[in-house]
This record gives C-alpha cells, sequence and structure tokens, in this order.
C-alpha cells in the first residue's frame, strides 16, 4: 500500500433553516469551497429526513434563498 496524494481544502458550510407556507421547517446545509463554489448541498426536514427527491420543494426553496441575498 502507498500514498498517491493527500490533499487537505477547508469548506465553509451555510446553513438555512426555513418555515414553508404549511408550518414545517426544511434546511438547507451548502457545503463552500476556498473559492465560493458549492460542492455539496443537503437537504432536510426538521426531523432529519433526506428532501433530496421532492425535486419541486428544492427547487422552490433554493429560488427563495437566492432571493435573501
Amino acid at each position: 500500500m502507498k500514498l498517491i496524494e493527500k490533499t487537505r481544502v477547508a469548506v465553509i458550510t451555510e446553513t438555512y433553516e426555513i418555515e414553508l407556507t404549511a408550518g414545517n421547517r426544511v434546511f438547507v446545509t451548502d457545503h463552500i469551497n476556498e473559492s465560493g463554489k458549492v460542492i455539496d448541498t443537503i437537504f432536510r426536514d426538521e426531523n432529519g429526513n433526506d428532501l433530496s427527491d421532492d425535486a419541486a420543494l428544492f427547487e422552490a426553496v433554493c429560488v427563495f434563498i437566492d432571493h435573501l441575498d
């Protein structure tokens, strides 16, 4: 066994807690690399369930977040 390469990258985490019109909450966590690019996004409900399969809800939440900045 031999190590070919080791890379260390600093990552910033931004988490948004959003209350939907129905009253339930969702959490969007973006992992951002040193150059400011989102490298991973986690989309969950308040119970920790993965919501990434709900494309319409994810899109609506992303549009909402984009209009915050």
